[in-house]
């Protein structure tokens, strides 16, 4: 895929007409959308995958400063 800087992107969208920078706006936001929802999908995996195998600790806010204050 060709690298395209920012701000050529930027420069292109200020010289479209105003209801394709709308069209346009409305995409990029759906984009992103997936794009979150695919980063939360996989981080939740993760932290499932951590829970299985015990890599991460339960516990009370005075047990997880007492569990900092001994590391």
């Amino acid at each position: 895929m060709e690298q395209i800087s920012v701000s050529s992107v930027v420069n292109t969208f200020r010289n479209l007409p105003f209801p394709e920078k709308e069209y346009t706006l409305e995409i990029l936001q759906k984009q992103m959308v997936e794009e979150k929802r695919v980063f939360l999908a996989h981080r939740i995996k993760e932290a499932r995958m951590h829970v299985k195998t015990g890599k991460v600790k339960k516990g009370s806010l005075k047990e997880l400063l007492k569990d900092l204050a001994g590391a």
